[in-house]
């Protein structure tokens, strides 16, 4: 019974969670998924803004019949088009697409006297509805500011492509109103017979009579010494060239947006226009967004030298800041000039590339024909320090060195407990480090009486300039089972070091039996006063080399903080 109810309860339950994502992700105003909704609502504006001119083009004239007719097909692409931008606002679908269904409907329902007026108030709201949407796209645009100057520089781009877009077609769909605005000054004689007539192909044919009767009063080809009848302006080029009557979508895009595109470039300096106060209007506007792109580009311009200035001083400054400490770590380790020139050099390098560079871990930002040497440099010394080593061929400790690897263990961290596996020999450079026998606790120590067991175990300090693991050395000699620690290495502080790993330290005992380097470890001297045994191989017991302890009390000794050497 109890299974059964929790059956039945295990799909309620999956509902009302697929009820609650549904409701984060469609909170437009707070919530996990805001972001995502500013990022859609964005690029959803960026393609209502490209996509609704390209209703102006549905319109076009039949010079013959001297009336208007529509791109059936066009009007089909663009309202499909137009609409999906609208899905994600599917409440306000019928608002966000009723301006352009307007444009195509409204257009031909204009008829008689207060037809000019009418339509004057219908292209300031065409106009107008731009501006929320590109003020949207202004405020998105001010995030940029953290991105690079390429995303910058692309929008600056899209804007000036846009506006170019745009103008062209409001000069296309312009040209064809101020046609049809001669038809209906010409119309206004009583004896063209004409007056009521909304010059829309669908609805009648316009007698020839009539046709020819508008040719004579709105002529578009008139020779060079006559003065028309009706002064059409900057609208005279589209409709000389056919570009209002052609059918060919390509064609008048590319010819309306090619006009936009050079008449914005020159702020709009060659256009000549007649006494029409929207004409006029319409020539000004062009030059003052060109003037705009023009400043904002400028601005942009400005602000990326600013930011290249800004990022150069940060970097001298931080090249400054980290100098004096580069360079008494080097001074300290007496490294040679050649080598200290390329560190500095590879340095300002990266922060040339990247100014939030690690220079805390030097090692990290250096190339590896120039860590070869400075590691050789470092820890040539280090290795003729440990027992086995230090007969060693000097080969062999090159070799070494090209395989040590730079570590950084956090304070408290574990590097191997009792009973892992020892699979790396490790070189302190910076930071101390604790073993002893036990378990695993903290060596803060503690109120439990476990805690205060293990305090009283014998625990060695290791420093800078010291190693652990010189066992992996023995086992290398003759590789069988890696061996087994019997004890734990904790960090006490913050440790920078370099470990070799068991792997490496196989590839190079290979190398060097061929060449018959490598000595057998069983021929080495070995000290008397090694570390007390932490590590077991087949149930013997292993030495370390580094230090002994015969106290049970433990023995802490701390050294001065030292420059970090990555």
């Amino acid at each position: 019974m109890a299974r059964t109810g929790t059956s039945a309860q295990k799909p309620k339950n999956e509902g009302k969670n697929w009820t609650i994502k549904i409701k984060e992700i469609c909170d437009v105003h707070q919530g996990p998924y805001l972001q995502m909704w500013n990022s859609i609502i964005v690029i959803s504006c960026v393609f209502a803004v490209s996509l609704d001119p390209l209703f102006f083009y549905v319109v076009n004239i039949d010079q013959k019949q001297k009336c208007l007719q529509t791109d059936k097909t066009l009007k089909i692409v663009a309202l499909v088009m137009r609409s999906l931008t609208d899905v994600i606002f599917l409440v306000h679908l019928i608002c966000e697409i009723c301006d352009s269904v307007l444009l195509v409907g409204v257009f031909f329902k204009m008829r008689g006297s207060g037809y000019l007026e009418k339509r004057k108030v219908l292209n300031f709201f065409l106009l107008a509805q731009y501006l929320p949407r590109i003020y949207r796209i202004h405020l998105s645009s001010n995030n940029l500011s953290r991105t690079g100057i390429w995303a910058k520089g692309a929008f600056n781009f899209f804007l000036y492509i846009l506006a170019s877009h745009v103008l062209g077609t409001f000069w296309y769909f312009f040209s064809i109103q101020r046609e049809t605005s001669c038809w209906h000054r010409a119309c206004k004689n009583p004896s063209m017979g004409c007056m009521s007539r909304t010059f829309f192909c669908d609805n009648s044919t316009t007698p020839r009579i009539i046709a020819l009767s508008l040719n004579e009063s709105c002529p578009i080809n008139v020779t060079a010494n006559t003065t028309p009848p009706f002064d059409f302006g900057i609208f005279l080029d589209s409709l000389q060239s056919g570009n209002t009557a052609s059918l060919d979508f390509p064609s008048k895009f590319f010819y309306s947006f090619w006009w936009g595109l050079r008449n914005l470039s020159n702020f709009g300096t060659n256009l000549t226009t007649s006494t029409y106060v929207w004409e006029n209007l319409f020539a000004i506007l062009i030059s003052i967004i060109g003037l705009l792109l023009f400043l904002y580009l400028l601005g942009n311009v400005q602000t990326f030298m600013q930011l290249a200035t800004t990022e150069s001083e940060e970097i001298r400054r931080k090249i400054k800041m980290k100098e004096r400490q580069i360079e008494e770590w080097m001074v300290k380790k007496d490294l040679p000039e050649d080598l200290k020139k390329e560190i500095k050099k590879n340095i300002k390098q990266k922060l040339k590339e990247n100014k939030d560079a690690d220079l805390e871990n030097l090692f990290s930002i250096l190339p590896w024909y120039t860590k070869k040497p400075l590691k050789r440099f470092l820890f040539m010394s280090t290795l003729r320090t440990v027992p086995m080593l230090k007969e060693m061929d000097e080969k062999v400790l090159k070799m070494i060195c090209d395989y040590l690897k730079p570590v950084l263990y956090d304070e408290n961290s574990f590097v191997i407990r009792t009973g892992e596996l020892l699979d790396r020999m490790i070189f302190i450079t910076e930071g101390f480090i604790w073993t002893y026998v036990g378990g695993d606790q903290s060596r803060h120590g503690g109120g439990s009486s476990s805690g205060s067991q293990s305090s009283s175990m014998p625990i060695n300090t290791l420093k800078k300039g010291l190693f652990y693991g010189e066992e992996l050395l023995y086992w290398a000699s003759s590789p069988s089972h890696l061996p087994i620690s019997a004890q734990t290495v904790q960090c006490h502080t913050k440790v920078v070091a370099f470990v070799l790993m068991a792997k490496d330290l196989t590839s190079i005992v290979s190398k060097c039996s061929k060449c018959a380097l490598w000595r057998d470890s069983n021929n080495m001297n070995h000290s008397s006063n090694n570390n007390n045994i932490n590590v077991t191989h087949h149930g013997q017991p292993l030495l370390s080399g580094i230090e002994s302890s015969t106290s049970s009390t433990p023995r802490i000794r701390y050294l001065k903080p030292a420059v970090r050497p990555h």
